[in-house]
């Protein structure tokens, strides 16, 4: 088993987390410590952050778990902000130290940012003055990973490619849902909408149809209204035909009879 040294920028990957997925999303460093270091053995780890906001349960819960935690106060900027001052510093400077005190054979680095470019140097240096040194990973999100950093360093890593072990969500009221988990309730809610759309245009469509029913019934019932009408009009128009050719015979034959009286007298 080999020896790795862990440095990771808090700062960095709070951010680059938050702004990949959304404001609840964390990265686990337990999961993380896992992931990274496969089969070696992990020697050292430091932690470097800035503050506020002065979350002093986490900063406290990392030194229990062993990391030698490095935090600095944040400074006005000038434009209403804040600006971080000495993170970067600060890992350069303990994990630098780190390296040269423990000789690790690996240095994992969690932070895609280009101020850790020196680093390589050093690597360099070491093989070159003492035939042998230590190999870089770095992990980081993509979008927010330099790339000289990326082209300097042995290994490079995505987080995003391994989210499925490394994210969680923390919310507002304290609970804690896995990435899976997240991912698994979103599917549900995903196919619980969409069988409730389907169940309200289904209702839409049985509605429409109950009323074209109803409709094509009282069109049926009003053609069938007219057709009595009309054949009520036609009776009566025979009838009416029927009576006045009957007045029309006997309108004849009283002429006739009248002709024949004259002629007898």
């Amino acid at each position: 088993m080999g020896s790795v040294l862990l440095l990771i920028d808090n700062s960095n990957i709070y951010v680059s987390t938050v702004q990949y997925f959304d404001k609840d999303a964390r990265l686990s460093y337990d999961r993380f410590e896992n992931v990274c270091r496969g089969n070696d053995v992990i020697i050292e780890k430091h932690l470097a952050g800035s503050t506020p906001p002065a979350n002093d349960a986490f900063w406290s819960r990392m030194e229990r778990i062993g990391y030698k935690v490095h935090t600095y106060e944040r400074v006005p900027d000038g434009y209403g902000h804040k600006k971080e001052k000495g993170v970067d510093m600060a890992i350069g400077v303990w994990g630098g130290a780190a390296i040269q005190r423990l000789k690790p054979e690996r240095v994992v680095l969690l932070t895609g940012d280009r101020d850790f470019i020196p680093f390589t140097g050093l690597r360099d240096e070491m093989r070159q003055l003492q035939g042998h040194s230590f190999e870089l990973d770095v992990w980081s999100f993509s979008d927010s990973l330099s790339s000289k950093l990326e082209k300097a360093c042995d290994h490079v890593y995505k987080i995003e490619d391994y989210k499925e072990r490394l994210i969680y969500f923390q919310y507002e009221d304290g609970t804690i849902e896995l990435f899976t988990e997240r991912e698994k309730r979103i599917e549900a809610e995903r196919i619980a909408l969409l069988e409730a759309q389907n169940a309200a245009q289904e209702k839409r469509e049985a509605e429409k149809a109950a009323q074209d029913l109803i409709r094509a019934k009282e069109k049926a019932t009003e053609e069938k209204r007219k057709a009595a009408a009309a054949e009520t009009r036609r009776k009566i128009w025979a009838k009416i035909r029927q009576g006045g050719l009957v007045a029309t015979g006997l309108a004849i034959a009283g002429i006739a009879l009248n002709a024949v009286l004259r002629r007898d007298k």
